[in-house]
């Protein structure tokens, strides 16, 4: 039996490797590092040292071409190695 792949997402993403550092989005959140591996309009890829909770909240910050931080809720977590791999939506800022 073939299975085939089939690529679900409705918005082009683009592939990307830049460090960023992500936190609980407000003052007393502590940043940590990650990699943003893709990146489209409406949500990321990461990968991260710890794992996260559905739903939680993040504020994303990256550096050089990354133009403002941008708050996030995570939709899905997936162990890889010894790294998980994450995906958020962002938070549109007129909520």
């Amino acid at each position: 039996m073939h299975i085939e792949h089939i690529e679900l997402r409705k918005n082009l993403r683009i592939s990307i490797n830049m460090d960023i550092s992500y936190s609980a989005p407000n003052p007393a959140g502590q940043a940590r590092k990650g990699t943003l591996l893709d990146v489209s309009n409406h949500g990321a890829g990461l990968i991260l040292d710890e794992p996260l909770g559905l739903n939680q909240t993040l504020r994303l910050e990256g550096y050089d071409d990354w133009d403002r931080p941008r708050d996030a809720r995570v939709r899905w977590v997936r162990k890889a190695n010894e790294h998980y791999r994450v995906g958020v939506e962002f938070i549109d800022d007129e909520r």
